[in-house]
């Protein structure tokens, strides 16, 4: 395993066939209120665009296609457009477009509600960043996302990745990674995405605050403006509260005695919105019951 550093963001665990299994880059994650339709879709796109190179963007898939295909370079937007139509008829529609990379790529991923049938839970758009990218860039994403979708919450940072052939084994390993950097956003979107509709999942880097959540706020405070330290820029967009908590994302590594301070204040900020009863991820997550301890580390560092 290579562990990670401030500068770069490496972290990577490799499997028995020596291909990665799991890793930690920069992701953006915004949770949507309901399923995108096709110009909200390419609303989210032109913000992707804005900060991602367009001959970076070369593969495009929807959901239900089994393979990727080949975009022209550059693309422009009546390329992209046809993939999205379908978003405004299927509740469960979905486009990735992606550079193709397999270790450190750009890629843009929006969709509907997994499972339509079942209970309600939210949508998602998505961006992961290659190591090399800026963090400014993920900020900038953040900003046009946050004008353009009426979102509910959202996240940016290190965040895990994982590969769903070996998710429980790959779970395993970020359990570990959880428990030594403080600053780590584990995600898996099938566990978070049922519980969204009602709370922020919490703080990290970048948080992003829906306008109804941010209402919410306010009133449990008495109506009061919503308070941060001076260690995080606050921004209000469109539809959301942007909360900047440092100049880039940390990982915070306990063993050397580092916390994310400013994280921890913005999670103190949204304690009132924040989810319950949240579903407990694989591997030994699972096994320690220790979602819940995790959710809160932030505010309850001594449990976790």
């Amino acid at each position: 395993m290579q562990g990670p550093t401030p500068r770069d963001g490496t972290v990577m665990q490799f499997g028995p066939d020596n291909d990665w299994m799991c890793r930690a880059p920069l992701i953006l994650t915004v949770y949507l209120p309901s399923s995108p339709t096709k110009d909200q879709a390419l609303n989210a796109w032109r913000a992707y665009a804005s900060v991602c190179p367009r001959d970076r963007m070369r593969l495009i898939s929807d959901r239900r296609m089994p393979d990727f295909d080949e975009l022209p370079i550059p693309p422009h937007e009546s390329d992209i457009e046809p993939y999205m139509r379908e978003m405004d008829r299927r509740l469960d529609q979905g486009v990735i477009v992606w550079d193709g990379g397999e270790t450190s790529f750009w890629s843009f991923n929006i969709g509907g509600v997994f499972e339509p049938d079942q209970p309600p839970q939210a949508s998602f758009c998505q961006i992961i960043f290659p190591d090399d990218a800026p963090p400014s860039l993920a900020i900038d994403a953040a900003r046009g996302l946050a004008d353009r979708l009426p979102l509910l919450s959202g996240h940016a940072g290190y965040t895990t990745l994982f590969k769903l052939l070996v998710k429980n084994q790959a779970f395993d390993q970020i359990y570990a990674w959880a428990k030594r950097y403080w600053g780590l956003e584990v995600e898996d979107l099938n566990r978070t995405l049922p519980v969204t509709l009602d709370g922020v999942k919490g703080a990290n880097w970048l948080t992003l605050v829906g306008n109804d959540f941010w209402l919410r706020l306010q009133q449990a405070g008495g109506g009061a403006e919503v308070q941060v330290p001076s260690s995080v820029a606050m921004e209000v967009r469109a539809h959301a509260r942007l909360l900047v908590a440092g100049d880039r994302p940390v990982f915070a590594d306990r063993n050397r005695g580092e916390f994310p301070d400013a994280y921890a204040a913005v999670e103190r900020a949204i304690q009132p919105i924040k989810v319950v009863n949240h579903p407990e991820f694989d591997g030994r997550f699972r096994e320690e019951h220790a979602t819940g301890a995790w959710l809160h580390r932030l505010t309850e560092p001594t449990g976790w």
